[in-house]
């Protein structure tokens, strides 16, 4: 059961991902760029609501492309989707974006 600080990060994490999705230019194009970005919006979270490591969407998306692609993301998940994306001859930023929609319709 998630905790009230733990929906509130999630609705807050959402708004972020969201940001980077539906206005690219505001944001880093890159991956590892994206990444460092939700790290630190977690370690914020952390500090002012408490939220737990596991429950940060960098390594809950990792444990799900893992789950769903059968891709590692021991290494972060900017690095799971450049695998994944070379593999698929496809676009890591369009993927990205594609992989993280998915995600959040279940998390």
């Amino acid at each position: 059961m998630t905790s009230t600080s733990d929906s509130e990060y999630r609705l807050l994490c959402r708004e972020v991902l969201t940001d980077i999705i539906d206005k690219p230019t505001m944001y880093p194009q890159g991956l590892t760029d994206i990444e460092n970005i939700i790290f630190g919006h977690w370690r914020a979270c952390h500090q002012l609501l408490n939220i737990d490591r596991g429950a940060s969407f960098d390594l809950c998306f990792a444990t799900w492309l893992y789950e769903t692609r059968g891709v590692s993301g021991a290494a972060g998940f900017a690095r799971a989707i450049h695998e994944l994306a070379c593999s698929q001859d496809a676009n890591p930023r369009t993927l990205f974006d594609e992989l993280v929609q998915e995600f959040l319709k279940e998390w």
